[in-house]
């Protein structure tokens, strides 16, 4: 994955949990520049929204990384490659793929994204806070 690191790109190798993490900052960031942006200032009417400069572009790129990677991970389950960890096929993962009537491989990985990233950020927010507080 790149990480923008003063001023300048560059690939890093990271685990799954550190990348959730570092993708959704860049989004956010990526996002509330783009935002500010006096051409995006029509957004909340258009729900269009223009990518400014090299580093959305490259966010962008990070966000197919991480799309790739999950769903390779969901075909791996799929075809019996990869098990649960969890006894019975209790996650969130194995209940999606019980129901492919429900379920596409392109809905499944909205869904995991969207869940991974609220709970990476939620947490980061948790312990932004409680150090406010206590420093």
């Amino acid at each position: 994955m790149q990480v923008l690191k003063d001023g300048t790109w560059s690939t890093k190798t990271m685990t799954v949990k550190e990348s959730i993490y570092v993708l959704v900052g860049q989004v956010l960031m990526s996002f509330y520049k783009n935002v500010s942006h006096p051409i995006n200032w029509l957004y909340p009417h258009t729900e269009k929204l223009i990518e400014m400069g090299v580093d959305s572009q490259q966010v962008a790129k990070n966000c197919q990384i991480a799309r790739s990677w999950i769903k390779d991970y969901i075909l791996q389950r799929k075809e019996g490659k990869r098990k649960s960890s969890l006894g019975d096929d209790t996650d969130m993962l194995s209940l999606m793929l019980g129901r492919p009537d429900v379920f596409s491989d392109d809905f499944m990985v909205d869904e995991l994204v969207g869940f991974f990233g609220a709970a990476t950020e939620t947490t980061h927010n948790v312990f932004q806070t409680i150090l406010t507080h206590l420093c």
